[in-house]
């Protein structure tokens, strides 16, 4: 490349396809340093940007944060500059973690899904894999707040969730059996504590479609409740249902799908 070559803002957001705006943030933190034509007011970049826009890209395409670009490009010796990369380095190791557990987490949720195509509300024995249950709690508790907040960053791995105990509180209110579910080995995965497990075992259940927008309560699965214990005497007092999916329909009724089910004794 000709030292004396001058390209135009246009020509820099061609060749490296970025907007206007980001070529100003980059000038605006001295990441870049056009020069202006005195005859026409025109930003004109030379040699030394278009080597800084290639080191720009390099080092943002591995999430490397603009403060420490900028450090990479004027101030980190050879040493400093490999240290950064083998930091950024376990970054992705646990972004790649990361994904496999989640496209673990979606075969799953694809498997309790399938339950579907043999009919809304069909009831079906499949085997229990280990769940963790975080109630829902009070979010005006400081660790309990933490523990919410740690569900909804990662609420890729939750679902909604109901357990309505064998016996039940005559005084609780629609809040106090609601929670967040997942499988046992994601919430190891995620550190998640204050919940608990809900073992393994043998279980009946169906997915059901619930219409409305009214709370959920036990009440809400009598019908189903009556028929699955109709259909399996075996099955404990404990009633589970987690949400799979809530739309509305072109008619504009709400619709939740829930899988539903008890846990066999």
């Amino acid at each position: 490349m000709d030292k004396e070559s001058k390209y135009s803002t246009n020509d820099l957001c061609q060749m490296f396809g970025v907007g206007r705006e980001t070529l100003r943030h980059y000038e605006n933190l001295g990441l870049l340093n056009p020069k202006i034509n005195p005859e026409n007011g025109y930003r004109e970049y030379g040699y030394w940007d278009i080597g800084a826009m290639v080191d720009i890209l390099k080092y943002r395409s591995v999430e490397m944060p603009l403060k420490e670009v900028k450090k990479a490009i004027f101030e980190m010796n050879y040493d400093e500059i490999r240290s950064a990369l083998r930091n950024q380095q376990e970054i992705y190791r646990e972004n790649i973690r990361h994904y496999q557990m989640l496209e673990r987490k979606t075969n799953l949720d694809l498997m309790y899904m399938s339950f579907a195509d043999q009919g809304i509300g069909v009831i079906a024995e499949f085997p229990m894999t280990p769940c963790y249950f975080q109630p829902y709690g009070n979010p005006q508790d400081p660790e309990q707040r933490k523990i919410l907040q740690k569900i909804f960053s990662n609420n890729e791995f939750f679902a909604t969730s109901w357990i309505f105990p064998e016996e039940e509180d005559p005084d609780a209110g629609p809040r106090d059996y609601i929670g967040f579910e997942t499988e046992l080995e994601f919430a190891e995965y995620l550190g998640m504590t204050g919940g608990f497990v809900v073992e393994p075992t043998q279980a009946a259940g169906a997915i059901l479609d619930i219409t409305g927008r009214d709370y959920i309560t036990r009440e809400t699965f009598a019908d189903f409740e009556q028929e699955l214990d109709a259909k399996y005497p075996n099955a404990s007092g404990e009633l589970i249902a987690c949400l799979l999916s809530r739309f509305y329909d072109s008619d504009g009724v709400y619709h939740q799908y829930m899988f539903t089910f008890k846990k066999l004794k």
